[in-house]
């Protein structure tokens, strides 16, 4: 069910692909170090065949043995433009500590109006908290744009800062120089199937994101 994925690995690069309507995730960075996701247009159709809206997802399902096997740290996730698509940025974790541990998520659009109710999925960024067995530690979150709703649990050893927001996000979530309003992205051009350039994401004259 995924589209892209890393798995068990370190110094992966995944960039300039273009992935859409997969059921699990459309692309995910699993118990990686070092990886670096960029230039990636990641999307959904409405009334696709899998009727889902997961995007990009980092998170943990393999538990270290012996060292042998990583955990998640030193990601990096930059310029990547994602519609219909949520970012679940270790919004859960099938390894208890583990987390956005040394990560950076910047310059990414997340476009986010899916209204299947198939889903499941209602928040186009959302990170976890140490209640939820997840550990963040020392990781950032700056200068994206983001339509939809966010989630951040906890802010516990994430920092976020000059991001532009569509919604208000809950008071854990802002940061230093943030935005809040429309980023008035130019959305021209297709959103069917093999249709969606980054020529959607472009930003008018008068966007507050500029």
């Amino acid at each position: 069910g995924e589209g892209i994925s890393t798995w068990l690995s370190t110094g992966t690069t995944i960039q300039d692909n273009v992935v859409y309507n997969n059921w699990a995730e459309n692309l995910y960075v699993n118990n990686a170090t070092h990886a670096l996701v960029q230039r990636n247009i990641v999307y959904n159709t409405a009334n696709n065949y899998v009727g889902q809206a997961r995007g990009l997802t980092l998170a943990d399902e393999v538990t270290t043995t012996s060292g042998v096997n990583p955990t998640s740290s030193n990601n990096t996730v930059i310029n990547n433009l994602l519609y219909n698509a949520s970012l679940c940025a270790f919004c859960w974790t099938s390894v208890p500590g583990t987390g956005l541990q040394h990560a950076l998520i910047a310059n990414n659009t997340i476009f986010y109006n899916f209204t299947s109710s198939n889903t499941g999925y209602t928040n186009s960024l959302s990170t976890g908290s140490s209640a939820s067995s997840i550990n963040n530690l020392n990781s950032y979150i700056v200068n994206n744009i983001v339509t939809g709703v966010v989630s951040v649990p906890s802010v516990a050893g994430l920092t976020f800062s000059n991001n532009l927001w569509a919604v208000t996000p809950p008071a854990n979530a802002t940061g230093t120089n943030d935005v809040i309003g429309s980023p008035l992205l130019s959305e021209n051009g297709s959103t069917t199937a093999g249709q969606l350039s980054s020529s959607f994401f472009t930003l008018q004259s008068g966007s507050p994101a500029i």
